[in-house]
């Protein structure tokens, strides 16, 4: 079982936490940073296994902001082979403008993310802005 989460761990830079069980939930690894480039933060992240074994993580990030005018946002893929010892990250698509994202007491592309294992890749779900318009995407990914 695995289990992803935005935290600082006792700093103020939420980054992709993961934590796992092998024993059906009854005891949990410490809590493990897993994004490649620890940033100003990281958010929306979603877990999923593929029929390999393959864990992946799918999440927004900042680490691309800049003083600049609009807030440049990420999509980010990190991959485990070995159950999450070791991470290999890819950038899914953006930088694209949060600041374009309905705002909804803050800016809000909604809960439009999530990732499907089909065999032995992964279906990403998630959303961007364009002009004033938030689409949904789907990307197939595999290894």
């Amino acid at each position: 079982i695995y289990v992803v989460w935005s935290d600082g761990l006792g700093t103020p830079v939420n980054n992709v936490v993961i934590t796992k069980s092998t024993d059906g939930g009854r005891r949990w690894s410490a809590p493990r940073v897993i994004d490649q480039t620890p940033g100003p933060h990281a958010f929306n992240q979603t877990v999923q296994v593929a029929g390999d074994g393959t864990v992946a993580v799918l999440y927004y990030d900042f680490r691309n902001n800049t003083p600049a005018p609009g807030l440049p946002t990420d999509v980010w893929l990190t991959q485990s082979t070995d159950g999450g010892a070791s991470w290999e990250e890819q950038h899914v698509t953006g930088p694209f403008d949060m600041k374009l994202a309905p705002n909804a007491r803050g800016f809000f592309l909604g809960d439009y993310m999530g990732l499907e294992a089909i065999g032995d890749d992964l279906l990403a779900f998630f959303s961007t802005t364009q002009g004033d318009l938030a689409n949904v995407y789907s990307v197939r990914a595999n290894r």
